[in-house]
């Protein structure tokens, strides 16, 4: 009903023509007052969100954002005494927060090429400054190459978690130009540590950001915990084994998350979540 009136009084406002403190009328009974943050506290972090978002909605209603992801994460940290993090297609620090949060000796790298979605893990991430600290924020996309590159931004207005590297249904046609790094590069140069574990959920692009660390991952074999998302292999017409053919060839073993079983070619006609682990 706010909203309604808000938009009519905005409307009729446009037809009417200029006149000495018209705008400062219309700021005061029409200019909403705040973007409606609520701050709330899960797992001991404190989150300043809307709740519209699926991550931020999430976040709200679950005891744990990710419940799987986060106990495969805590295992793996807790017993190889982890303290690298890279968290790869961040979006608000759902997963990385509450890592960063369990385990003070952890550091993160925060991949988020989205710049809307990367101010919201910076807002998140300044109402925790013990996390803050222990924390790299890159706004850019990890690949198989360096340059400029298009980024599509998400077109479903309630799930910012779709946006990525090529065009897609659920994603805005007009291209945002964002930069591009490999792993491998940003690592030589020294701009960011060796990941000790790695977390990739970059909507069908894993693939290119595994090519662009192949030298970590051959040096340093970090457990990898990634997406498989059957559409988005489909849509870009890659083959369902690329990205562990790939894994495997490098001297990984792949395990499904859901039951800690290696895979089998049935395992990816299916949506999944996988941790690769070297042999």
């Amino acid at each position: 009903m706010i909203d309604t009136l808000r938009k009519l009084i905005w409307d009729v406002s446009s037809q009417i023509v200029p006149f000495k403190g018209k705008e400062r009328i219309l700021d005061f009974i029409s200019r909403p007052r705040s973007l409606k943050l609520i701050n709330i506290k899960r797992d001991g972090v404190s989150w300043l969100i809307q709740g519209h978002d699926l991550n931020e909605f999430y976040i709200a209603v679950r005891k744990t954002h990710s419940p799987l992801l986060l106990e495969t994460l805590n295992n793996e940290i807790k017993t190889n005494n982890f303290k690298v993090f890279w968290d790869i297609g961040a979006n608000i620090g759902a997963v990385s927060l509450p890592i960063l949060k369990k385990f003070d000796e952890v550091n993160a790298v925060l991949f988020e090429p989205s710049a809307e979605v990367a101010g919201r893990l910076i807002r998140n991430l300044s109402n925790n400054p013990d996390l803050f600290q222990r924390s790299i924020v890159l706004n850019l996309a990890l690949s198989d190459s360096e340059g400029i590159n298009n980024f599509y931004v998400s077109n479903e207005a309630f799930n910012s978690g779709t946006a990525g590297l090529g065009i897609s249904h659920n994603r805005f046609q007009f291209a945002v130009r964002v930069q591009t790094y490999t792993g491998d590069s940003l690592i030589a140069s020294g701009k960011c540590p060796v990941p000790e574990i790695i977390k990739i959920d970059v909507e069908g692009f894993e693939f290119e950001v595994l090519q662009g660390l192949k030298q970590t991952l051959i040096n340093h074999h970090p457990p990898i915990i990634f997406e498989h998302a059957v559409y988005r292999l489909k849509e870009r017409k890659l083959a369902y084994d690329e990205v562990t053919n790939f894994l495997e060839s490098l001297g990984y073993a792949i395990y499904r998350l859901s039951n800690h079983k290696r895979i089998t070619p049935a395992d990816l006609d299916d949506d999944a979540d996988f941790i690769a682990k070297r042999d």
